[in-house]
């Protein structure tokens, strides 16, 4: 079980997957996604990846981070 900063418990959303494909492509139908070969395909020109935006987004408020390239 998940835990809020606060402590208190974050209740389970959906049963949990059960490792069958078609459990799977049941569900992500349902959810009306379309999943194939190209779906993990980036749409990106090759230029680096800024991880500021991301950092700011995963981290506290208040967190510096100092990103390496």
């Amino acid at each position: 079980m998940f835990h809020r900063p606060d402590g208190s418990p974050v209740e389970a959303t959906g049963r949990p997957l059960d490792g069958s494909a078609e459990s799977l492509v049941e569900r992500n139908t349902r959810a009306r996604l379309r999943i194939d070969r190209s779906t993990l395909t980036p749409d990106w020109y090759g230029d680096r990846l800024d991880p500021e935006p991301i950092l700011d987004a995963l981290l506290p408020p208040g967190t510096t981070a100092t990103a390496v390239a």
